[in-house]
């Protein structure tokens, strides 16, 4: 300080402070962690004032930010064992307290999926009278975490806590006890619902329901157990003409014709795994039904399960769940996702869309941030001219589309011809909208033998955003010492400009306007051809666009050269909007696709012989 008195600008002076500025930044983050570090030994999580860990974890995120890895471990400890503390309650049947811990978990980390699960297990244990005769498992309903045997209760004797050791539950660690009325059989609750998958869809094709094939799609109700009764859930059955081809009823092209109304092997059941219930094995079917097939989901990587029960009814007055998920409306070119909503130009059938807006109820401000998807295609001729195209060249037509409460299919066929001559692939798309992303699964198919014609030749595809994007964050996968981060300014820096060039499975952009995880799934071949693109210039022309500049412009580009002529190439582009993110929960997106959900059907020939039991209509 005294040095910057006598030469305020001197550049040594100034480097050094700022050395000593990030030495002391360091030093009080170093504290922070050995302090959080003992209270957490010390179970001091929520108390008291002034000694939790929680506190201090939240300073140490205004110090080094809520990104940091030691914040969100932290975080994460923290609820972790409020939600073992929650488990161990809920098997001595301690309901009050275990959701004293369950909201203690999610003032720690608001919104986890796993603690909103559990507050509804702690409701749905609690509210549950229905007891299954000769029903013994040793399996456990939920898997406590490895260090849950030492943990007290948490922050001394007050608040929800009474000080006992959770292992001294009175049962098997793990396991449920239900107590039963004196001189009763034994008996014991259905196995709750542990899958925690928020994002996923389920897709069971017909001929995993053999049981109805050729039975009525009008008779086919989809429904879950929740609070010990059954509750219809949103599902949709989608025709399907062969494997590989849906039958729309609605477009230019619709072929609702070609529709049964009955089952068939190649049709799809879809549904969202988040609406899965408990397991109603032995419980009588719901009033009218006259059989059923049981839908278990199983998490291959912990295990998590849950169940949904498919029945047929004898006519088709029977409960429907209300809720829509998703909507299209064709006129406009819009469709409206409860986690997104999305806009391509409308009356003009273009391949790529304009607008993206994420609604504030899940974390962002509402605000449209996209500018739109470019594909851009380049050819040098072999005799010496070139050709450019965008994506406003290609000659696209929605031609047919399905609007169900669980997904929406947009089908758009593409093609790029320069006098009369296909000059890039034909590219056909069953776009499929879901509750929080969309897919595009495209088919590629190469009708030029590109090295008779040309020099070279590649394809560009890039989401480029607009300046409502500016303050947002870039994250990509990075193996090396390199960050991770960058700003979203407007601004090409040196750094950004040395981000590897191999193209990410995935990557995403986050900030005020919400989050958008973008991942690429393409063929080895293609996969070894193509390149990253990130541009953060808005001063770059690379029209056409709605704003001028390449704002956090992140894509690909692909080498068109190894393409085989009549050679058919699939790839698969992801849109996904996870709500209220936070680093790590990107996994429930990335899971989807690499574990996906183990689906388990079985007929129960049990139902039909029992009388039905109420039914719990649709809020």
């Amino acid at each position: 300080n005294r040095a910057l008195t006598v030469t305020p600008e001197d550049p040594v002076a100034l480097g050094v402070r700022i050395e000593i500025d990030r030495a002391d930044e360091a030093a009080r983050a170093r504290a922070l962690v050995r302090k959080a570090r003992a209270q957490l030994a010390a179970n001091h999580l929520g108390r008291p004032p002034g000694d939790n860990a929680l506190e201090t974890f939240r300073a140490l995120a205004a110090v080094v930010g809520d990104d940091d890895g030691r914040v969100v471990a932290g975080f994460e400890a923290i609820k972790n064992r409020y939600l073992t503390l929650a488990r161990a309650k809920m098997r001595i049947k301690d309901f009050e307290t275990a959701q004293s811990y369950v909201d203690l978990a999610l003032a720690a980390v608001p919104g986890d999926a796993e603690a909103k699960i559990l507050r509804e297990h702690v409701h749905g244990v609690e509210r549950t009278d229905v007891a299954i005769a000769n029903r013994r498992s040793a399996e456990p309903l939920w898997e406590p975490d490895a260090d849950a045997a030492p943990i007290a209760a948490p922050d001394s004797s007050k608040g929800p806590s009474d000080g006992a050791d959770p292992s001294r539950g009175g049962t098997t660690a793990g396991a449920m006890a239900t107590t039963v009325p004196s001189g009763s059989a034994d008996l014991a609750l259905p196995f709750l619902r542990t899958l925690t998958r928020p994002p996923d869809a389920v897709i069971v094709k017909g001929r995993s329901l053999d049981t109805f094939i050729g039975h009525r799609l009008d008779g086919l109700g989809l429904y879950a157990l929740s609070e010990g009764r059954w509750t219809p859930i949103p599902f949709q059955i989608d025709e399907m003409v062969d494997e590989d081809r849906y039958v729309f009823e609605g477009g230019k092209r619709r072929d609702g014709i070609r529709g049964t109304g009955a089952l068939k092997a190649d049709d799809e059941l879809a549904f969202m795994a988040d609406d899965c219930g408990a397991e109603g094995w032995d419980l009588p079917m719901p009033e009218g039904a006259i059989a059923g097939v049981e839908i278990v989901l199983a998490d291959p990587l912990d295990g998590g399960r849950g169940w949904v029960y498919l029945f047929e009814f004898a006519s088709d007055d029977f409960p429907r769940s209300s809720r829509d998920y998703v909507s299209y409306d064709p006129e406009r070119e819009v469709v409206v996702a409860d986690g997104y909503t999305i806009a391509y130009e409308a009356g003009e059938d273009h391949i790529y869309f304009e607008h993206l807006k994420i609604p504030p109820a899940m974390g962002a401000n509402g605000v449209d941030f996209m500018d739109r998807l470019k594909l851009r295609t380049y050819v040098k001729t072999i005799f010496l001219f070139s050709l450019t195209f965008d994506e406003e060249d290609w000659e696209s037509h929605v031609t047919q589309y399905i609007d169900g409460p669980v997904r929406v299919i947009r089908q758009v066929e593409n093609e790029l011809n320069f006098m009369g001559f296909t000059v890039a692939p034909t590219v056909r798309t069953n776009a499929k909208y879901y509750r929080l992303w969309h897919e595009a699964p495209s088919v590629i198919k190469q009708t030029v033998n590109i090295p008779a014609i040309a020099r070279e030749a590649w394809f560009k595809l890039s989401v480029d955003l607009n300046p409502n994007a500016k303050g947002m964050r870039y994250y990509r996968p990075t193996t090396d010492s390199s960050s991770p981060w960058h700003a979203i300014d407007g601004r090409m820096t040196e750094d950004e400009a040395r981000i590897d060039r191999e193209t990410p499975r995935w990557h995403l952009v986050t900030g005020d306007p919400g989050t958008l995880l973008w991942r690429v799934e393409l063929p080895n071949e293609l996969r070894d051809a193509s390149k990253m693109i990130y541009v953060d210039d808005a001063r770059a022309d690379d029209g056409p666009e709605s704003t001028r500049g390449a704002i956090g412009e992140t894509g690909f580009r692909l080498d068109l050269f190894p393409l085989v002529q009549d050679h058919s190439y699939f790839v698969n582009l992801y849109y996904m909007t996870p709500p209220h993110w936070r680093p790590g929960q990107e996994r429930y997106y990335l899971n989807m696709v690499d574990q996906p959900i183990a689906v388990t059907i079985s007929a129960r020939p049990l139902f039909a012989r029992q009388e039905s039991a109420p039914l719990t209509r649709a809020r």
